[in-house]
């Protein structure tokens, strides 16, 4: 009954679902009876009991989550949690624990996207920063939403059109859930010149995320016109150049997205159509084809090498 005890026993938990960089469990590592020991009634049951505990709450939280991203039969779980989250709403006074909620509906998000998407509380939950002052929690937030995209479109449990189609909904319902008519705008208008820097990290890395989405440039195509000139003006900008090397990564990432659909909108054919051949005639498109490959050439760091 030692809550210590309890916690290092739900660290050494959370620890068989830390195997690669995106939470999922290494198949080749944990075989079926482990993920089918790890996700028992005798041992779910009493770790559901745990989320009362302010203590081991989150703990519980971050392990009850890995099972439900992991192990598909795991519906009731996810029910549960889903249910406790609902009751917390949008936790404003505590940094850690909104930490551990955001990472939670992260996993199962993953694999259950419109129980998170269809649920308005849920969303506020997890992504609602109009009542969030501290920027290093908001840019953790960001980064989750990041992280999710491409988890969510290679979701090999769901049909590509259904994971695809999550996974822009899911990008458009930030910014509406924060007041913003778009999360492009929202995300140019907020973060991307924050005088912070974690801020404009997560900024970019969640555009570059949405621009990798195979169904992006549809959602681009329905933006306002001075958005999308706002969006590439602030990739073509010959003056940009990032203080911290994270930064100027993530920077280049946007320039690495954005450049992908410069080049389908350069050569175009009869079954697809690009956002940017309606935002730029020829000559523009060229010429800013011209300007990000020289970004691309510099390097992250923007500077060509030097001779000595």
């Amino acid at each position: 009954d030692d809550p210590l005890q309890q916690l290092t026993c739900l660290d050494l938990l959370n620890q068989h679902f830390g195997s690669d960089d995106d939470g999922k469990v290494n198949s080749r590592q944990q075989p079926a009876q482990t993920l089918q020991w790890l996700s028992s009634p005798p041992l779910i049951s009493p770790i559901l009991q745990m989320l009362q505990d302010p203590i081991l709450s989150g703990a519980a939280l971050q392990y009850l989550s890995s099972v439900v991203l992991n192990v598909s039969s795991s519906t009731s779980i996810a029910d549960t949690l889903l249910e406790y989250i609902a009751q917390q709403g949008v936790v404003t006074g505590n940094e850690t624990e909104r930490l551990h909620i955001v990472q939670a509906l992260s996993n199962i998000c993953v694999s259950m996207p419109n129980r998170i998407l269809q649920n308005q509380t849920l969303r506020l939950a997890w992504w609602d920063l109009t009542r969030t002052p501290q920027s290093k929690l908001q840019a953790a937030i960001l980064t989750s939403i990041a992280l999710v995209l491409p988890k969510l479109e290679a979701n090999s449990h769901l049909d590509r059109d259904t994971s695809t189609t999550a996974a822009m909904k899911l990008y458009n319902a930030v910014g509406s859930d924060n007041e913003y008519n778009s999360t492009t705008q929202w995300l140019l208008d907020r973060f991307v010149s924050s005088p912070m820097v974690e801020l404009r990290i997560s900024s970019y890395a969640l555009l570059a995320a949405m621009l990798r989405l195979k169904k992006s440039s549809f959602g681009l195509s329905l933006l306002p016109r001075p958005v999308q000139q706002q969006l590439v003006e602030l990739v073509a900008d010959p003056t940009k150049r990032e203080a911290t090397l994270d930064a100027r990564l993530a920077y280049f990432d946007v320039v690495e997205s954005l450049h992908s659909h410069l080049v389908q909108a350069a050569t175009p054919s009869p079954s697809t159509t690009s956002w940017l051949t309606t935002l730029l005639n020829d000559a523009q498109l060229k010429k800013l084809l011209q300007q990000l490959e020289k970004k691309l050439s510099l390097g992250p760091h923007g500077q060509e090498a030097q001779r000595w």
